[in-house]
């Protein structure tokens, strides 16, 4: 997932244990932040300020990007 303000940022979920979510510097690619996810991850998505990013999965979290933390919704 690319985010808003491409210049960029993209998150990535990874499958393999442990649950992953890359945040990755473009176009290098290298990781910025690798954060435990809580679970195996359906899907990502950047707010529409890049500052944030919804986790779904078992349940809906949110990361944000300026604290490197996840919160609820």
């Amino acid at each position: 997932m690319l985010g808003p303000q491409s210049g960029g940022l993209a998150a990535v979920a990874t499958t393999a244990e442990p649950n992953l979510i890359e945040l990755r510097d473009l176009p290098s690619g290298a990781v910025r932040e690798a954060v435990p996810a809580p679970g195996p991850v359906a899907c990502l998505a950047f707010g529409p300020d890049g500052s944030l990013v919804a986790v779904a999965g078992g349940e809906v979290l949110v990361f944000d990007l300026d604290v490197t933390a996840f919160r609820l919704p």
